[in-house]
């Protein structure tokens, strides 16, 4: 299989991967469980977690890697999601390019 064939073949793969968290982003299990309470309110709680006076420093520590894991996951939700709406366009333009250079050979 050439570069291109295995680009478009990844895009495909990607593309499933993109119709997935879309269904799972439409879902209302996953908009409580997930979205609204592990991305939103429970940010809030580790946050009001630190406020207390004479804080354990490890379980600040806790508290902060936490929070990490948190932005890091919507950070990878958010590209995941912005790469929904070109996935079609991309793999039109691969399959396009793939035709050029058959007729060119």
């Amino acid at each position: 299989m050439n570069k291109l064939d295995q680009d478009i073949q990844d895009l495909k793969v990607e593309k499933q991967l993109l119709e997935s968290l879309n269904r799972l982003l439409n879902n209302s299990d996953f908009k409580r469980v997930i979205m609204d309470d592990f991305l939103t309110k429970h940010p809030l709680r580790l946050i009001q977690g630190k406020g207390v006076l004479k804080l354990d420093p490890q379980i600040n520590q806790d508290i902060d890697r936490q929070l990490d894991g948190v932005a890091l996951f919507k950070m990878y939700l958010d590209q995941l999601t912005s790469g929904i709406a070109d996935i079609d366009y991309r793999i039109s333009d691969a399959e396009t390019l793939r035709e050029e250079q058959l007729r060119n050979n």
